[in-house]
């Protein structure tokens, strides 16, 4: 699995890199720890604090690397995981105050609303290596709300595909303001909990009552899950902060990591063999890897991509010093090389 972890510089940024790494240690992992610097100075000035983070973490099971690009951070971020088959962005939050967050902005709140990929969101002040880290053995305890949506278990499907079926101990919730919809709540689950559990996964249903979010996430710590997986339906900041929602309350307030997903971003544009632009909606062709759908115009580059899909995903170039993406404020197509440390 290839995770990018967004470093800012600051500590929070180098403990969510640890605690993705502990967190996902049943896999075979490839972090890359990504600087997105306004200019090329700020890219080099950076570049020894990146290097010696890179050093650091690099005691881990994991394989490290390093890389740096010129932009603006959310969308860096964003293109960096959409060109280089980044199957997963770990990134952490400040958790400011919600009011706070709406008018300054939030990288982690842009990340999360645009990602190609699913976003691991991590609060290491509240939070501890030891307890995002599953003991040896234990399959991953996931906590996945469901609102009757489509989106919401496509997002369910997606976590269950990302972190394997058969290593995954998958519990459903809703909640309902009274005990009158209990009955409605209950056929929430059926068709979804059935399907996973044809591919191998052991699937438990809660149905609760009380407010969404605090009630997901005091369940969350009491009864010792290792993560909350749950979609995004994608609005705007603005109207999200007007309209509430479900999936921000829990990522600012929640102990144990939130994985977040927006299906629809999930899918994408073009077959991945021809490189032929398409409408997923109007192809019968699809194949899920990482928990991504492509999507093809013919059943022959299904099947070539199904053989050797590592061959058709760009996943990104080797170690070391490389070319440096530029974003807003720079002209396209350029590229900056940083100069080789002494």
């Amino acid at each position: 699995m290839r995770v990018l972890v967004p470093y800012d510089g600051g500590e929070l940024s180098e403990q969510a890199a640890i605690m993705a790494i502990e967190l996902l240690a049943h896999h075979s992992l490839e972090v890359i720890l990504l600087h997105a610097a306004p200019d090329a100075q700020h890219a080099t000035d950076a570049r020894a604090a990146l290097d010696a983070v890179t050093a650091r973490i690099a005691g881990s099971p994991a394989a490290v690397r390093a890389a740096s690009t010129i932009g603006r951070p959310d969308q860096e971020i964003v293109r960096y995981a959409d060109q280089h088959g980044v199957d997963l962005i770990a990134m952490s939050t400040q958790g400011r105050p919600f009011l706070t967050r709406m008018l300054l902005g939030s990288v982690t709140d842009r990340v999360i609303r645009t990602s190609p990929v699913p976003v691991l969101v991590l609060h290491p002040p509240t939070m501890s290596v030891d307890s995002v880290s599953p003991p040896a053995g234990r399959k991953l305890k996931i906590l996945a709300p469901l609102d009757g949506s489509p989106m919401a278990e496509e997002a369910v499907d997606m976590a269950v595909s990302l972190f394997r079926p058969e290593r995954v101990d998958l519990t459903l919730i809703t909640t309902v303001a009274s005990p009158l919809l209990e009955g409605f709540a209950h056929d929430i689950f059926t068709d979804l909990a059935t399907r996973l559990r044809a591919r191998g996964t052991h699937v438990l249903t809660l149905v609760k009552h009380g407010e969404a979010a605090d009630e997901i996430a005091r369940l969350a710590v009491e009864d010792g899950y290792d993560l909350i997986a749950m979609s995004t339906h994608g609005r705007a900041m603005l109207a999200r902060a007007l309209l509430g929602s479900t999936t921000d309350r829990i990522v600012r307030i929640s102990k144990v990591p939130v994985l977040v997903i927006h299906p629809a971003s999930m899918q994408t544009p073009h077959d991945p063999v021809s490189g032929e632009e398409i409408n997923p909606a109007a192809t019968a062709y699809t194949s899920e890897y990482h928990g991504r759908v492509y999507t093809f115009t013919s059943l022959e580059h299904k099947q070539q991509f199904d053989g050797t899909p590592d061959a058709f995903v760009d996943r990104g170039a080797a170690a070391g010093d490389g070319p440096v993406s530029v974003g807003d404020g720079f002209a396209e197509g350029v590229e900056v090389r940083l100069p080789p440390r002494v």
